[in-house]
């Protein structure tokens, strides 16, 4: 099986990329294939149309599947020979982090990029929650948590939590203050 580049088809940066990657990048165009993943199917090179429309896609020779920078990698991996060392670079074990960094920084912003559109542009991720939401949802009583008060509950909660003494317990007023 010749190795396949598999870019989103409906954004235009994307396009744009995978048309100088055809030109320019390719040593000759048996060495693998550019396609849009609307042209292909899918499923038969062991992808989703989510995993397409997320980020680039790369099928090797031996159907493995990489992706976003990894997928870059192994591109300039097969490419012309001078950009070869790049593709082994973003490989590197402190390199591909990075990389993986600035690429999933494109991919959100692709659509601000010369050629995007706003089919370009992926759905936003949710925020994760609040820091002490999640320690509520694992403390059995979230009022004796250290985070209680502090913006967690309402000031008459936050009151009681404060006050509240109980015998073999250490009250946190209680405690000396200054240098130890």
């Amino acid at each position: 099986m010749t190795p396949v580049l598999v870019y989103d088809g409906d954004c235009g940066m994307c396009t744009r990329a995978a048309s100088l990657v055809s030109r320019r990048l390719r040593p000759s165009a048996d060495t693998y294939d550019v396609e849009p993943s609307q042209a292909l199917d899918l499923e038969t090179l062991g992808l989703t149309a989510h995993q397409c429309e997320e980020a680039l896609q790369w099928v090797g020779a031996d159907g493995e599947v990489s992706s976003a920078q990894d997928a870059v990698a192994r591109m300039l991996l097969a490419s012309r020979p001078v950009l070869r060392p790049a593709g082994a670079a973003l490989l590197l074990p402190g390199v591909n982090p990075l990389a993986g960094v600035v690429y999933r920084w494109v991919a959100r912003n692709r659509h601000l990029f010369p050629g995007g559109t706003a089919a370009c542009q992926l759905p936003p991720t949710p925020d994760p929650p609040p820091r002490w939401s999640r320690c509520e949802e694992r403390c059995d009583e979230p009022r004796d948590h250290p985070f209680a008060g502090r913006g967690a509950r309402s000031s008459a909660t936050s009151l009681e939590t404060t006050t509240r003494h109980e015998p073999g317990r250490a009250n946190p007023s209680e405690r000396p203050r200054g240098r130890r």
